[in-house]
């Protein structure tokens, strides 16, 4: 990345840091990105909306538990703008009133807290 925003390849504004992982299997018909693309574990992003999410997720602040929140509520409005599919009507955990998209967003705010704050 270095060298080629030295090149004038790239700018700062076309770069994102972002500390996670994601392992891939190997050797298969299904690996890499393209894998996790047809395994449903990632979404493409229309062309269209990709200057919108890239300029929401880059409003987020180095992470610090002032402002998990403020970073985790900008994720997931840049997750809604991306998505290809919106889901029109909640989804509840098996026998209980419970949202699994509240769920989900809950599990991963405590993530998000125990691995990197």
């Amino acid at each position: 990345i270095t060298k080629a925003i030295n090149a004038g390849l790239a700018s700062v504004a076309d770069v994102m840091a972002v500390q996670g992982l994601s392992m891939w299997k190997k050797h298969c018909s299904r690996s890499g990105v393209r894998g996790d693309i047809e395994e449903g574990y990632f979404e493409e992003i229309s062309n269209n909306n990709i200057g919108n999410v890239w300029r929401r997720l880059l409003s987020q602040k180095p992470l610090t538990q002032e402002t998990l929140d403020e970073n985790l509520l900008i994720a997931t409005d840049a997750w809604a703008m991306g998505r290809a599919v919106l889901q029109d009507d909640p989804v509840y955990v098996f026998g209980s009133d419970v949202d699994t998209e509240a769920l989900a967003d809950e599990a991963l705010r405590r993530w998000v807290k125990a691995f990197f704050l």
